[in-house]
């Protein structure tokens, strides 16, 4: 059974059954090169796909994956503080849950890493009963990671080397 469709939960014997669900991926930061295949599942079969890409053609890949897309970015606005345009994006996602709907929220770089809608969706889903998770997503400190591999490689050993000798 596939558990994003049925979230039960136990209550003095009784079963409630709650329709509806949250789940927020990341495209990484090469968009849809870098989206695991649970998040493009996801992606494609959610009834609401809400987003934040880093260019046009992760927007177009996710447009063309579920035409019921929606660009969080029209809530932004140079007047209006971020926390406010975060709260905003937040209740367009747990609205829809709420509606009985799977939603999915796709951010860029990894979802969990700077993006407080999605952690604050998650949490307000959860809250209200619904099942929520967040899928982890290529972020740009793995990035540099495997980029500079040697270069941190070498300097953390440098670094743990002049440590040792300090301390001898």
């Amino acid at each position: 059974m596939d558990k994003r469709k049925v979230f039960t939960s136990f209550t003095c014997g009784a079963v409630t059954v709650t329709t509806g669900s949250l789940v927020i991926v990341g495209h990484g930061i090469k968009g849809p090169v870098q989206l695991t295949a649970e998040a493009v599942s996801h992606i494609q079969n959610a009834d609401e796909v809400f987003f934040l890409a880093c260019d046009p053609l992760t927007e177009q890949w996710i447009r063309s994956n579920n035409p019921n897309s929606h660009d969080l970015h029209t809530w932004y606005d140079n007047s209006r503080p971020r926390i406010d345009t975060y709260a905003m994006m937040t209740l367009d996602m747990v609205e829809e849950v709420k509606k009985g709907k799977d939603v999915v929220g796709v951010f860029y770089g990894h979802p969990g890493v700077f993006v407080n809608p999605g952690h604050n969706a998650v949490a307000e889903a959860r809250r209200l009963g619904y099942y929520a998770e967040m899928l982890p997503g290529v972020s740009l400190c793995r990035h540099l990671w495997a980029l500079y591999y040697f270069f941190f490689h070498f300097a953390c050993r440098s670094l743990l080397t002049r440590v040792s000798d300090i301390r001898s």
